[in-house]
């Protein structure tokens, strides 16, 4: 559509917000679930994934991509709720599509290792909304005030119980809060 809301999950959430910034006249509002503007630690941003963690995974994955697929569907549900039955529906929706290519996997990881949008932030127009696992190992909880400190303008959700999925985990509440949201903007 020539407007519409956008919503993303994690590098998803990455490529929604790039569009917003790169075609503000696109994007009416985002929805961005367990999203960050930048996935890998820096000295100035410690809500993320450390560096050392995510080259020993993206050594994994050029090793063995089977392997450390199954690894990352495992890291998304660390620590939540449900963690046993969202691996099965995250292990059953892979299993349904064809196979990663090497080359895509590679792309996605380099765009995690690169991508920093920090600094653009105080140029959304746009109304922004996150959402996050209050139990997420791969983008932390704690990532809400740096954002609310970059772009105060924005609303912040946490789902208790949830991990890196909470759409799946927690699908109810993750649809009371994206209407509740989206009919704000």
């Amino acid at each position: 559509p020539p407007k519409a809301w956008w919503l993303g999950w994690s590098l998803g959430g990455q490529v929604a917000l790039q569009a917003a910034l790169d075609r503000p006249g696109r994007v009416q509002g985002l929805v961005l679930v367990g999203a960050t503007p930048r996935f890998v630690e820096a000295d100035d941003w410690s809500c993320a994934m450390p560096l050392a963690i995510f080259h020993q995974f993206a050594d994994a994955m050029a090793e063995d991509p089977n392997a450390a697929l199954m690894r990352f569907l495992a890291l998304q549900v660390s620590g939540a709720e449900h963690a046993r039955e969202t691996l099965k529906l995250l292990r059953f929706e892979t299993g349904q599509r064809p196979p990663a290519s090497a080359k895509g996997l590679a792309q996605g990881l380099e765009l995690l290792l690169n991508t920093d949008l920090r600094s653009r932030l105080a140029g959304l127009d746009q109304p922004t909304h996150w959402v996050f696992g209050a139990r997420d190992t791969l983008v932390p909880a704690s990532i809400r005030e740096p954002l609310l400190q970059l772009l105060p303008t924005t609303t912040v959700d946490l789902i208790d119980g949830a991990g890196h999925a909470p759409f799946l985990s927690h699908p109810r509440v993750c649809i009371e809060r994206l209407l509740q949201r989206v009919g704000q903007g």
